[in-house]
């Protein structure tokens, strides 16, 4: 026979050449844009870290000046300042302030000048000295600074001009220092003067220019005015393009460096600072990315090249290692048929032509031997039935045959033709009319609910199962089944049926006692006569399960009625009769459960003479009333009415008075302890209540803490003291409990304006 060309093959190497080619490309393709990402964003990293590292030494530079600042606000000595004249008599205490403002000038800081502006007694004090200040050259700028609301903020200054800037408000080419500024005293309404740091630009520059990077750095202000460059940065840029300044405005977070195109040639990452809402900026060239980016290029189409060259080699030798069988069964294919190979066929067709024809004559035996399963099914069922199969064999067997469940439950139904005798059927049409009731129970009972019917003696005798999880529910579902079987074998076949039905099982081990109980339930129709459907718990009912009487429920709801939670009583209230109620007990049953839950109320909560007195006014007692109600909801109605409602209102009450007595007996000792160390965990002790409960009590009573009520009232004896007495300062701070004058002052001060000196005076006035 003459050997056709390998056209296989042929197909093959053409497949294996694209599908090699394809990926080789795509993922060199994909691995370059991927490294060009990945090299872009190692530059952005890396620009990041450095950037960061430069944010953390500048704003670690900034929060150390404002920490010391903030400790020189505090000192005596500043706040002593405030009242101090400008004459020669404090020229010791001048002396000593300039050496504290000194003090905070270290090389390490790079401070150029600390000064102190009293714009009370209107005079400065700096690195130059004391003078007064409407002699000063910069007063104006000194006297915009108390113009501003805010207790710290920055500002700038301008190179060569006493002008005062905001933070940003000169060119920053025009900035000659960066000033920090706090109100003194911190935390007065009326601050009488302010504390001042300048930092010249050129040291914030040279930390910026720090740390080896060529990159430009900026340090921008809130409103995106350049406050400092480093020394690479062009100083012909005295403004942000103002694409760049919108989108770093609109998306940059403190914590969240981004980065974004600063003009065509250059890329910026930009990092928000959490201490002052500044920003800094790293500036750096397109073409440090495309410089790496065009040696990855040159090497990934190296790789490239050579990953294809080797692909197709090896693709051609595993196309012949994969041929050289496919031709073997393929000339084993032609030499065993009859016929010569189509030469418009290739080699894989062919074997499939000839394998579809072995098909089909396979599939003609397996329906031949489907048939005899059918019937191999129906006979495992019936040895299964009565009792034949092994039940350690059942589980596997039903396996076998498919008939192997997952109801959660299912019982075992038999059928039985009552009128045969009296029908119009002769005896020889028994088997007949049998195999057309197993028609009728196949038609009507769903496939997935039962297994197939099978035919023992005068029954026919089916399994009927559901994912029912109640047998309530189980054995109405079976009854609804039952019940349109026996009407349409009754319609069509005009004969009557009759039905055992077993208990519920769980396993087909136990079919065998199911269908002996379904046939013993039919045993039932000699002794009634009028009924068709017979189970087989009937004959032997369970005895009567006695219903737990909800005590969890019952406790939920005493816990609500003392917490005085009206709507969570009434619903646990609820919740207990709709238990009784489905537990199925009767009328009666229900109301002497409820009459235990009644007198439970009365017992452990009701504990009060006043109420039982209330609720015993009427003629009837309680219990007549409770049993003279015909419906759940009326007693559910009367307990809320007469019982609920009306206790939860009165420990309402009660509660009111106690916090009222409560409350009157603490005001009471405020007005009487209030020159000792008064506190509430004191007065807890001393009223035996805890300081929780007082505290929420008071508060509840007077509208204010109890601190707070303390407080106003030593405030308003300290009042009537300064206007109706001539004791001293010291002798009401004294007798008000306060440590020193000093600070009864300043509180007197922080709570009326004023000093106690000038509230006398402005009496007196």
């Amino acid at each position: 026979m003459k050997r056709r060309p390998p056209r296989l093959l042929v197909r093959l190497m053409v497949i294996s050449i694209f599908v090699g080619a394809i990926p080789v490309l795509a993922l060199g393709s994909f691995s370059y844009y991927l490294f060009l990402d990945r090299v872009a964003n190692q530059v952005n990293q890396r620009n990041s870290q450095l950037l960061t590292e430069t944010q953390m030494r500048l704003e670690q530079l900034f929060t150390t000046i404002d920490f010391s600042l903030t400790q020189l606000a505090n000192a005596t000595l500043l706040q002593d300042a405030a009242d101090w004249e400008f004459s020669g008599s404090r020229f010791q205490s001048f002396n000593e302030l300039s050496l504290q403002l000194y003090r905070l000038q270290s090389l390490e800081m790079g401070i150029s000048n600390v000064f102190y502006i009293n714009f009370t007694k209107g005079w400065l004090l700096d690195n130059y000295g004391a003078s007064l200040l409407q002699e000063h050259p910069d007063r104006e700028r000194f006297i915009g600074y108390s113009e501003k609301n805010e207790k710290s903020f920055w500002a700038t200054q301008a190179a060569n001009t006493g002008k005062r800037t905001e933070a940003g408000g000169a060119a920053w080419s025009d900035i000659a220092a960066i000033v920090l500024l706090k109100r003194t005293p911190l935390h007065a309404m009326t601050p009488t003067g302010m504390l001042g740091v300048q930092i010249p630009r050129y040291e914030i520059e040279r930390r910026l220019s720090s740390g080896g990077n060529r990159d430009a750095k900026l340090m921008i202000d809130a409103d995106l005015h350049i406050l400092a460059g480093s020394d690479s940065f062009s100083a012909g840029w005295n403004r942000l393009p103002d694409e760049f300044a919108a989108r770093i405005k609109d998306t940059v977070k403190p914590g969240s460096p981004a980065t974004f195109p600063f003009d065509d040639s250059h890329l910026a990452v930009v990092n928000r600072s959490a201490y002052n809402g500044w920003y800094y900026v790293s500036i750096y060239s397109n073409a440090e990315i495309a410089k790496d980016a065009r040696s990855i290029r040159n090497t990934m189409f190296l790789t490239c090249f050579l990953v294809l060259l080797l692909t197709l080699v090896i693709a051609m030798a595993m196309n012949r290692r994969f041929y050289k069988p496919i031709r073997k069964l393929y000339d084993s294919v032609v030499r065993l048929s009859d016929s010569q190979a189509d030469s418009k066929y290739n080699e894989i067709e062919l074997i499939e032509a000839r394998l579809e024809a072995l098909t089909e004559t396979q599939n003609g035996k397996d329906a031949f031997i489907a048939g005899q399963v059918s019937q191999l099914r129906e006979l495992f069922l019936f040895k299964l039935l009565i009792g034949e199969v092994n039940p350690a064999e059942a589980e596997a067997k039903s396996a076998y045959y498919e008939l192997n469940p997952q109801w959660k439950q299912f019982c075992v139904v038999s059928l039985q033709i009552s009128n045969w005798e009296r029908s119009r059927y002769k005896e020889s049409d028994r088997d007949l009319m049998m195999m057309a009731v197993k028609n009728v129970m196949g038609e009507l009972i769903p496939a997935s609910n039962s297994l197939p019917a099978v035919t023992i003696g005068q029954s026919q005798v089916v399994v009927i199962g559901s994912m029912h999880e109640t047998p309530e529910q189980f054995r109405d579902y079976v009854v609804s089944l039952v019940v349109m079987i026996r009407a349409a074998v009754e319609r069509y076949l005009e004969l009557d049926t009759i039905f055992g039905i077993s208990r519920s099982i769980h396993s087909l081990r136990e079919a065998n006692r199911a269908y002996l109980e379904a046939t013993e339930a039919l045993k039932q129709k000699s002794v009634i006569l009028e009924q068709s459907l017979f189970f087989f718990e009937d004959l032997t009912p369970d005895r009567i399960i006695r219903v737990k009487y909800p005590a969890a429920l019952e406790k939920a709801l005493i816990e609500a009625i003392e917490e005085n939670d009206f709507e969570q009583a009434r619903e646990n209230l609820r919740l207990i009769s709709r238990y009784l109620l489905e537990a199925n007990v009767s009328y009666r049953e229900l109301q002497l459960y409820l009459v235990r839950l009644l007198v439970t109320l009365l017992t452990d909560s009701l504990d009060s003479d006043e109420f039982l007195s209330q609720l015993l006014n009427d003629q009837k007692t309680i219990f007549d009333q409770l049993f003279e109600l015909n419906s759940l909801e009326e007693i559910e109605n009367w307990i809320v009415g007469k019982v609920l409602l009306p206790f939860i209102q009165w420990r309402e009450e009660q509660s009111q008075k106690q916090y009222y007595i409560i409350t009157e007996q603490m005001r009471k000792m405020i007005h009487e302890q209030y020159q000792t160390d008064l506190t509430l965990e004191i007065c807890a002790e001393q009223l035996r209540y805890h300081p929780d409960y007082l505290r929420r009590v008071f508060r509840k009573g007077t509208g204010m803490s109890f601190s707070d009520y303390l407080a106003q009232h030593r405030l308003n004896v300290s009042k009537d003291l300064l206007e109706n007495t001539e004791l001293t300062i010291s002798d009401i701070a004294l007798q008000l409990n306060f440590q020193n004058s000093q600070n009864f002052i300043r509180y007197f001060k922080k709570m009326v304006g004023i000093t106690p000196g000038q509230y006398r005076q402005s009496l007196r006035d």
